[in-house]
């Protein structure tokens, strides 16, 4: 059996091992880069073993999973010169790293009805009672640019900090989370294009997805607010 060993360092405590990576070689010639999580690591791991989670990453994500790292994008600060503020990217761990848990909500599109009159604010209607049973962050995400989710985040007033809890709206534009949690949703019907489904997920700060409501469909019925916290 052909077996993957790692070069350098091995896992390190509790979570801090999924915010590392591996470099990886085959019967010792170097192959590639990979990101995988230190959870996986080990003096030696079989080919079946790291094909397997592998062929995990194009499977629907659900409970038990970790949390995909990829890039996301926000609008950076504003300037004091009022130079136009830019996208810049963060990586999704980053964004869980050290939390107790977080929550993701994915929508298929700001500005549409059940996106901004029902689904997301009913997370900053709730958001106090949310952190009351251990949410630090909640993360609303769609495939639309940084630009759009930044007006939207405007227009529901959670740019103001308003809430105990902090509420960011990141932007999926080059659909990498989408694709990482499988996760699109065909709007072409309706001249929309491929969108993100609207779902919502609890993460804890190990990385890994602790709870997992999601409308295929896009039409708001488990994803909402007060769903997740009765689960909570």
């Amino acid at each position: 059996m052909v077996q993957r060993h790692f070069e350098g360092q091995f896992p390190l405590p509790h979570h801090e091992n999924l915010f590392k990576y591996l470099r990886i070689h085959i019967c010792g010639d170097e192959i590639l880069y990979r990101d995988i999580p230190w959870a996986l690591a080990g003096a030696a791991v079989t080919l079946e073993a790291l094909n397997h989670y592998d062929s995990d990453k194009t499977m629907p994500s659900q409970v038990g999973d970790l949390f995909p790292n990829v890039d996301l994008w926000v609008l950076e600060p504003a300037h004091s010169d009022n130079k136009p503020r830019q996208p810049v990217s963060v990586h999704s761990w980053e964004l869980v790293k050290g939390k107790r848990r977080v929550i993701f909500v994915g929508i298929p599109g700001p500005f549409t009805p059940g996106c901004s009159k029902s689904h997301v604010p009913g997370f900053i209607e709730t958001a106090l009672r949310l952190q009351a049973k251990g949410i630090d962050d909640i993360y609303v995400i769609s495939t639309a640019d940084a630009f759009v989710m930044d007006a939207f985040a405007r227009t529901l007033g959670t740019d103001k900090q308003r809430q105990p809890l902090a509420i960011t709206f990141l932007a999926d534009g080059n659909h990498a989370l989408t694709k990482a949690l499988d996760m699109e949703l065909d709007g072409s019907a309706r001249g929309m294009g491929m969108r993100m489904q609207r779902f919502a997920m609890v993460v804890n700060g190990d990385g890994v997805i602790e709870d997992l409501l999601v409308d295929p469909s896009g039409h708001i019925k488990f994803s909402r607010a007060e769903n997740v916290l009765s689960r909570l």
